[in-house]
């Protein structure tokens, strides 16, 4: 079935399976479908976008246009794209050179560089806005989940204002929604993106271990070697991380690369035959340790060690739960409180529920009649927020924040 309208630049005919919704712009009227059946001859045709006079009002729908109306089309980038992406991202966010590839190598390499999932909007052949869908592939304690991270978020400064931002955010919504993500997380600001359904989500417990605790609890420091890429420690490094019950699941590829990032300081030690290690990044001012694993015991010596070495006087350890805090560790820290971990939007509700069942009490199954009366972001407090009473948890390592 097709629709047409008679824009102010032009006729604009909508072509859709069915006609499902109605929107009014001023006094004019646009039909179009929200979604299209898999087999339709137009699920795969090319997706645009209309910003209108006022710049608050932008729909998706497959078009067919006269050359008259003026349309904004949202591409997916190509190889080709990958130097004028990055010099793009460095200008929006006032990065330097090259800052994406290098803070973000398992992600924004050329070769790591995922451009199926990379969304563009051009003015004049430029890149003016970008938006980007991660594929994730999370263990969150009794469940494995594929989570949409959304990241590389940007408009150039003489785009902004124009609505891009918010079409390419809704474009990638409903790409999550084609693909079968249940949730998408970001990190980011909550009062930019609770619009897009977005609400501070999970539990993350954080400790802090100053050297005062280190020393009441009768620890002892341990002198570790630095991981400079040996073949032999990343193997037991892989295993102690892989022993964790909340993590990301990462490619031999990802774990080479993530650990040789400017800014990280990864130390290893064998406290007799009890491996451990601990990661300290400039970026957090190296008074958290962003990523560790093994032994408790050789990762408090090695923590002890790094606060002697560096002048610091705590340093912070992250848990999604407490049930999973080594004894040592809880019996160190000198206090801890609860944040959230990261942003999520929920994408399919009832798979989100049924996914993740297996983290609740018991398996009590959350009442889906009574979550459907929520909004998106009241749906996301009820499950995953970070204040008591929510059943599920989501947590990230910082190393795999994108």
């Amino acid at each position: 079935m097709t629709q047409r309208w008679d824009s102010p630049k032009g006729r604009v005919l909508l072509g859709c399976d069915c006609v499902s919704h109605c929107f009014r712009i001023f006094r004019y009227t646009i039909f179009f479908a929200p979604c299209l059946a898999p087999k339709s001859p137009l699920a795969n045709s090319q997706f645009y976008c209309l910003t209108t006079p006022c710049g608050k009002i932008s729909i998706w729908w497959n078009i067919i246009t006269d050359p008259g109306c003026k349309l904004e089309k949202i591409l997916s980038a190509e190889p080709k794209d990958y130097e004028e992406i990055q010099r793009f991202l460095e200008d929006a966010y006032g990065h330097s050179y090259n800052y994406f590839p290098n803070a973000y190598p398992t992600v924004w390499r050329k070769e790591t560089t995922d451009y199926r999932h990379t969304y563009l909007i051009r003015e004049e052949k430029k890149i003016v806005s970008l938006v980007r869908l991660f594929p994730l592939d999370l263990i969150l304690g009794p469940i494995s989940v594929k989570a949409a991270g959304i990241g590389g978020v940007a408009s150039s400064p003489s785009a902004r204002g124009k609505g891009y931002m918010n079409q390419l955010m809704k474009y990638a919504a409903a790409r999550m929604k084609e693909e079968g993500f249940p949730i998408s997380v970001l990190g980011g600001d909550r009062h930019r993106y609770q619009a897009f359904g977005y609400e501070n989500a999970g539990k993350t417990l954080n400790l802090t271990i100053t050297q005062r605790g280190f020393r009441k609890a009768g620890l002892k420091s341990i002198i570790p070697e630095r991981y400079q890429g040996e073949k032999d420690l990343l193997t037991k490094i892989i295993t102690s991380y892989e022993n964790h019950p909340y993590r990301k699941v990462r490619t031999k590829e990802e774990y080479v690369s993530l650990y040789q990032k400017p800014g990280l300081l990864l130390f290893c030690a064998d406290n007799g035959c009890d491996f451990g290690y601990l990661v300290l990044s400039d970026k957090s001012g190296r008074n958290s340790c962003v990523e560790f694993g093994g032994n408790s015991v050789t990762i408090l010596g090695i923590a002890g060690y790094a606060m002697e070495r560096f002048g610091l006087s705590s340093l912070n350890f992250f848990f999604p739960e407490k049930s999973i805090i080594p004894e040592p560790i809880l019996q160190a820290a000198s206090e801890w409180n609860i944040t959230s971990s990261t942003m999520l939007k929920i994408v399919d509700l009832e798979n989100t529920v049924s996914l993740f069942t297996a983290q609740s009490e018991k398996g009590k199954i959350p009442d889906i009649y009574s979550l459907k009366t929520l909004t998106e972001t009241e749906q996301v407090s009820a499950l995953f927020g970070t204040f008591p009473g929510s059943p599920f948890n989501i947590f990230l390592w910082p190393l795999d924040h994108i």
